[in-house]
């Protein structure tokens, strides 16, 4: 499994090595699963290569403006509603984060007041990554991207479009945003979770509760450790990792 994930990936600047000798500084953590492959190799049957895809990804996103992602991103969230209902044209990101959220997530969730967080940063160790790991051998995959550029590993390992989780393409969209805004950038991805991390912070409660409701929106499950949208505000000022995963 991990042999044909390598050969897929073979145009990107990739290693392995034992997950016990990663660390951040040597790039993106690719945790190897058969999920991970499968999505790799959906790609690579619909396009010549995992580059071909890319390019062609890159391209799209250049016509995609920050409402236009965060429009589709909810309109997947609301699939459930009637078409007239989930009819997100010409709103703006409030609107379109107060229809997705009043209709994904419990209104005791959406609380914005502020609340101190008590919650610990996400710790990426050995053992979170051997219990997600599906190749018997313990070893990962690093890669290694341009920081400017650092956004698209969404592109380059193309996890998502299941259930809640974003296309590839929305995924790299929004962390493009945030590497822009807070140099925010990719150090591990699963079959169904991305970690970053974020060298900036909010400034202000108000700005940190702006990037949660972007967090719920992206990915409602962040909210699982805090009691509300205020307290998990609240952590975005304190704490540099971005955990999301998805069910």
């Amino acid at each position: 499994m991990l042999e044909e994930m390598l050969n897929y990936l073979q145009d990107c600047s990739i290693k392995m090595i034992s997950s016990a000798e990663w660390s951040e500084k040597q790039g993106l953590l690719v945790v190897p699963s058969y999920n991970l492959l499968e999505m790799l190799e959906d790609v690579c049957e619909e396009h010549m290569s995992l580059s071909d895809y890319v390019q062609q990804q890159r391209q799209e996103l250049q016509n995609l403006s920050n409402d236009d992602v965060w429009r589709k991103i909810a309109e997947s969230n609301l699939f459930h509603l009637e078409p007239e209902l989930r009819n997100l044209n010409g709103k703006g990101f409030e609107e379109i984060y107060k229809l997705s959220s009043s209709n994904t997530i419990n209104d005791s969730f959406l609380d914005e007041a502020y609340i101190e967080s008590t919650v610990s940063s996400f710790e990426l160790d050995k053992a979170w990554i051997n219990e997600r790991n599906e190749y018997e051998e313990e070893q990962v995959i690093v890669m290694s991207l341009p920081k400017e550029t650092a956004f698209e590993a969404a592109l380059w390992m193309p996890m998502g479009g299941f259930n809640e989780c974003p296309l590839p393409l929305y995924q790299a969209a929004i962390m493009k945003k945030w590497q822009e805004q807070y140099d925010a950038k990719p150090i591990a991805v699963t079959q169904d979770s991305w970690i970053l991390r974020a060298e900036g912070s909010p400034a202000t409660f108000e700005e940190a509760l702006v990037l949660a409701k972007e967090h719920v929106l992206f990915c409602q499950y962040v909210l699982e450790e805090f009691s509300t949208i205020g307290e998990y505000a609240d952590y975005l000022m304190k704490e540099s990792v971005w955990y999301f995963w998805w069910d």
